[in-house]
């Protein structure tokens, strides 16, 4: 499998990913806890008329547009979510989630017992996931 999110079962299901409620046990912070940029982009093409998700033949153009110079919500640049390979279509993206725990005085129990809420959510994610989609994965 490839990664093409130009097609337009990937954008949509990248965004679900993005909105889909987090169960408390993840332990995301609240308010800034996530940073998704497709959910930016697909306000961005909302307020500039286009429809999400977009079409493969306009996909790449107006993805390179809205990341040039663009500070996402959780104040990162939104080049830095998104790898684009020699061709100049993107070939990776990463979101991220913020958990609520303390680095060094959370035990370790309660910090495996989380990562497999983590884990759970991710095979859950690649289940439905298109075939265009790929795979994902967390790490910390």
């Amino acid at each position: 499998p490839t990664f093409q999110l130009d097609v337009p079962s990937v954008q949509r299901h990248l965004l679900a990913v993005c909105t889909t409620p987090t169960p408390p046990e993840m332990r995301v912070a609240d308010g800034i806890g996530k940073a998704c940029w497709i959910e930016e982009f697909r306000d961005w093409l909302r307020l500039n008329g286009h429809i999400f998700p977009l079409r493969a033949t306009s996909f790449n153009s107006l993805v390179k547009e809205f990341v040039h110079n663009r500070w996402l919500k959780n104040g990162e640049l939104a080049s830095d979510s998104l790898w684009f390979g020699d061709d100049g279509h993107i070939v990776a993206t990463s979101m991220q989630w913020e958990v609520s725990m303390a680095q060094y005085r959370t035990p370790n129990d309660a910090i495996l017992k989380a990562r497999g809420y983590w884990d759970e959510f991710i095979d859950g994610i690649n289940a439905m996931a298109p075939i265009d989609a790929d795979r994902c994965w967390h790490t910390s």
